[in-house]
């Protein structure tokens, strides 16, 4: 049996990636599809990731809401990770306070979140899938707020001004996290 590729797609808010994910995804009925928010096997956008004792915590906050909770959780290791953003409701906070725990923006330290992406990663086996912003629209861009000052400036303008086409802002970004997981055999 062949194996089938795995597609990233990536790029800037408002460039189409969500469009051409749907309609590259149309040509492709047989592979798998993670958009943000989805559980995905590598990318926690737009997902709490929260111990057991923080999510008893949240199901004890909105008891109205806590089938549709336990409908959209995983449970990885010893984590919960639930896809708030897919859970309908007009209870204010409710997708704010989630958000707090997700792993991006500085949620957890910088140790922490690399572990969290290099266990899923070493974990991650699959083929035949596609990935809306799985890599560099979150993982790298929060490697890059852990790089602040210069560098991080830097490495941002430079990624902007880099020509169509060029694979460079993915090489050049992932230039702080690819050893440290490389380091753990992924």
């Amino acid at each position: 049996m062949t194996k089938r590729s795995n597609y990233f797609v990536e790029g800037l808010q408002g460039a189409g990636k969500s469009t051409f994910v749907r309609m590259f995804s149309d040509q492709r009925k047989d592979y798998t599809v993670f958009r943000e928010g989805d559980y995905s096997p590598i990318d926690l956008a737009w997902c709490a990731y929260v111990t057991e004792e923080a999510y008893d915590g949240i199901l004890e906050s909105y008891p109205s809401l806590v089938e549709e909770i336990k409908s959209k959780t995983v449970m990885e290791g010893s984590q919960r990770i639930i896809c708030y953003t897919q859970i309908l409701t007009d209870i204010p906070g409710f997708h704010q306070n989630l958000e707090k725990f997700e792993i991006y923006n500085a949620n957890l330290d910088r140790e922490s979140f690399e572990n969290v992406v290099c266990e899923r990663f070493l974990k991650w086996k699959g083929e035949g899938q596609i990935f809306e912003c799985a890599f560099f629209q979150n993982i790298i861009e929060n490697q890059m707020l852990y790089s602040r000052g210069q560098r991080a400036k830097w490495l941002l303008a430079d990624i902007w001004r880099l020509p169509r086409g060029s694979n460079t802002p993915l090489l050049c970004s992932a230039v702080s996290l690819i050893p440290r997981c490389l380091q753990r055999g992924l």
